[in-house]
């Protein structure tokens, strides 16, 4: 008796999973997005770039130690100058912050953002090589 009930419930749970994809694919084909369109995330920055972003994108633990938030978008132009953002390049070596002396946002405070057993690459945390304040143009 169990193995029948078993094998009902196994037949309904493949009911409703075909069912399911049956409606997607009767949606149709959806489009890929254009190059052109697709964000740059921090942590797939080339070596050798750079690119923008607001200085949320780095957190600060609790012993002083900077992180880059691997998710976050890079905004990526040669007309990104203005005092609020701050310059993420990616070296052989790691990733270098570049921060404008004049830029207001760019203060950060120490938190509690992971336990010292947690693997940063599971919560998407990039250790900063080096954070340089430089003047304004």
């Amino acid at each position: 008796m169990k193995k029948i009930i078993l094998l009902v419930v196994i037949f309904v749970l493949y009911l409703l999973v075909s069912s399911g994809n049956a409606q997607l694919k009767s949606l149709g084909s959806a489009t890929k997005l254009p190059s052109e369109l697709t964000a740059l995330q921090i942590k797939y920055l080339e070596v050798g770039k750079y690119g923008f972003s607001v200085p949320k994108a780095m957190v600060v633990d609790e012993e002083g130690d900077c992180y880059l938030i691997g998710w976050v978008e890079l905004e990526q132009g040669k007309n990104l100058t203005a005092s609020f953002w701050i310059k993420i390049e990616r070296k052989i070596d790691g990733y270098y912050i570049f921060v404008r002396k004049d830029n207001e946002k760019a203060k950060w405070s120490r938190e509690h953002i992971f336990n010292r057993g947690d693997k940063l690459r599971d919560m998407d945390l990039i250790p900063v090589k080096k954070i340089t304040v430089t003047m304004p143009k």
